[in-house]
């Protein structure tokens, strides 16, 4: 911010996956305070620089994985239920989705639009730190089902195509999945598609809320 006048696109990438019970100093869950409580901070700060630039774009990194779980407005640290790792990781990737859903809502006027990206399943480090349980899954899926497997720069496509595109012009909010709109899905993590709760406008609206009620802000 201090050196530029304005930021043309954003690509909110950083995040963690699936694992054990950890929490930051101020009790959030880590997952849920790496996934979405960073970047939505994050990106508000920027907001100046941001609606500055003039048809910019937001891209935040979801997943599949919000199929896992909707976003538990009323405990989303796990402070009273039993924590599961992939139930809070899919928690964390539905905000992801319902934070873009709601930035759409708030910055279209200023020419800002945003984007929800299910990179797909790529063979990277990000689940160095999963469960021993939940590693043995992936393990015996990366086993049953080789080719719905991704290269790192197949992953990224996604991400790019989202951030610079002309097919998206004049779109907003949308999640997006193997360099097209993404459609209702059947029910399943691996049958591509989103979830019912995905498209959550209410829940989005009321995670903004939240989000601000933790952080202490009033974006």
């Amino acid at each position: 911010v201090s050196r530029h006048e304005k930021l043309d696109i954003l690509i909110n990438n950083a995040g963690i996956m699936a694992t054990p019970l950890t929490r930051t100093t101020e009790g959030w869950k880590s997952q849920f305070a790496t996934n979405h409580l960073r970047l939505f901070l994050l990106t508000n700060l920027l907001a100046d620089v941001i609606k500055a630039a003039g048809k910019a774009r937001i891209v935040n990194l979801s997943s599949a994985g919000h199929w896992y779980s909707t976003v538990d407005l009323d405990d989303p640290n796990y402070q009273n239920r039993d924590y599961e790792a992939l139930q809070a990781y899919g928690q964390s990737k539905t905000a992801n989705i319902w934070f873009t859903l709601e930035l759409a809502r708030r910055w279209s006027d200023h020419d800002v639009t945003s984007f929800a990206v299910h990179p797909g399943g790529i063979q990277t480090e990000l689940g160095r730190n999963l469960e021993p349980e939940v590693a043995k899954r992936f393990e015996q899926l990366l086993k049953d089902q080789p080719d719905i497997w991704k290269t790192i720069p197949q992953g990224a496509a996604t991400s790019c195509w989202a951030a610079t595109s002309p097919d998206l012009n004049g779109k907003t909010g949308l999640y997006l999945e193997d360099c097209h709109i993404s459609e209702s899905g059947s029910g399943d993590v691996l049958s591509g598609g989103y979830a019912p709760h995905a498209y959550d406008a209410d829940g989005a609206k009321q995670l903004w809320k939240l989000s601000n009620d933790l952080l202490g802000t009033e974006f």
